[in-house]
């Protein structure tokens, strides 16, 4: 790894003061996993799922029948494997979508001034994505990419770089 220019950790830190978003938008960017991202339709087939087993679940708890019992246990199934939460536990506003994304994304004021050299963080990365997370780099670092001017970007507090994938340009 090349040491890092001291300016370019400046200036990501300039840039993070100069955001105005609130504690709970950073909270959101700064806890993102891309690979968790979900889009519209698949936070809508969650939450059509979490009402349906509600339903059934008040349903079984007045009159106990098997088929019942089974529909809420495959629901249940369905909804652990597509957010990793119980059922039960759930809150929806919670889960990481791409419209909070799109929202954080419109309501930053941050925009690239091409003076910064990124890496892509695949370790994070969606292909199904329109963003991207990067992370500082060496201007000599051969993979080192550039943000387009007037970019929106989000920096999170851990000095991560989130913006558009169409904003990277190779340097």
């Amino acid at each position: 790894m090349e040491p890092m220019n001291i300016m370019s950790t400046l200036k990501i830190q300039q840039y993070l003061n100069n955001q105005n978003l609130g504690e709970d938008v950073l909270n959101f960017v700064d806890t993102l996993k891309f690979n968790e991202l979900m889009t519209q339709e698949q936070f809508q087939e969650v939450k059509s799922k979490v009402e349906r087993y509600r339903t059934l679940d008040e349903e079984l708890q007045r009159n106990p029948s098997p088929e019942v019992s089974k529909a809420c246990k495959e629901l249940a199934e369905d909804v652990l494997y597509a957010t990793g939460q119980d059922v039960k536990n759930i809150r929806l506003g919670e889960l990481q979508t791409v419209d909070k994304l799109d929202q954080a994304m419109m309501n930053t004021n941050l925009r690239s001034k091409n003076d910064l050299f990124v890496k892509v963080d695949y370790d994070d990365y969606s292909n199904s994505s329109n963003y991207i997370k990067c992370t500082l780099t060496s201007h000599n670092d051969p993979y080192a990419y550039g943000i387009s001017p007037n970019a929106r970007m989000i920096i999170t507090r851990s000095g991560k770089i989130i913006t558009t994938k169409n904003a990277i340009y190779s340097k």
